[in-house]
Parts: structure tokens; C-alpha cells; sequence
């Protein structure tokens, strides 16, 4: 239908958006490095998460961590996805 069409083209959209943004931080900020956007309110600032959304275990180190956060996101997802396909 157009609205799962939109909602398709809107999710490619941002994560596209998404990773180039990522990309331009990457190629000019370096690591820690800050800059005013709006000087007092709002300042922007690179740093890793090594965790999950919000820096969930973040500052855990366990072997297969990576693989770990992949399966629970995957699980997410299709939990999500099995949902928004039983909507009417």
C-alpha cells in the first residue's frame, strides 16, 4: 500500500541520513573533539559507544559483546517486524 511505501522510503531515508552524518564527523572531527553549535546551549561532541542505544554496556568488555548486542538488536527487530505485520 502507499502508506507502507512511505514508511519504507522514510526508514531508508534516515539511516541513510544517518550514516552520512556519521561519516562527516568521522573525516573532520577528531576523537573528543568539541564544537559550539550554539555557544552556552548546545555544543556538539565525537565519542564511540562501544554499547548499545544510550551507551547500554558501554563500559562492559566481555568476549563476543559485538555478537551479543547483534542478536538481542535482531531479536528487536523481529519482534517489531512480526508485530507491524499483524496490524490490520
Amino acid at each position: 500500500t502507499t502508506m507502507r511505501r512511505l514508511e519504507l522510503v522514510t526508514t531508508v531515508a534516515v539511516v541513510v541520513l544517518d550514516q552520512i552524518t556519521k561519516a562527516l564527523v568521522r573525516g573532520r572531527f577528531a576523537l573528543h573533539e568539541s564544537v559550539d553549535v550554539v555557544p552556552g546551549w548546545l555544543s556538539l561532541t565525537r565519542v564511540h559507544n562501544t554499547g548499545a542505544a544510550f551507551g547500554f554496556l558501554n563500559g562492559v568488555d566481555f568476549p563476543f559483546k559485538p555478537v551479543v548486542i547483534s542478536i538481542v538488536a535482531l531479536g528487536a527487530l523481529a519482534g517489531v517486524a512480526w508485530y507491524a505485520a499483524s496490524l490490520p
